[in-house]
């Protein structure tokens, strides 16, 4: 599990570096989960998130089988 964290760390760090990359070209935060100019957050925020859009997905389009 160890390389799963690491993977993990470079990953958010990867993300966070572009994230700021965008603000200095003067784009702001965006409200979509996906989006790479969202706030960041912590893991658990973010899979709570990533729950949250599956239950709004399978309420408003039906399950995927």
């Amino acid at each position: 599990e160890p390389e799963e964290t690491e993977s993990w760390a470079l990953q958010r760090i990867i993300k966070i570096a572009t994230h700021e990359i965008g603000h200095m070209f003067n784009l702001g935060h965006c409200i979509y989960y996906q989006c790479l100019m969202m706030g960041t957050m912590t893991k658990s925020k973010l899979i709570e998130i990533q729950l949250h859009s599956v239950q709004f997905a399978t309420e408003n389009y039906g399950s995927v089988s």
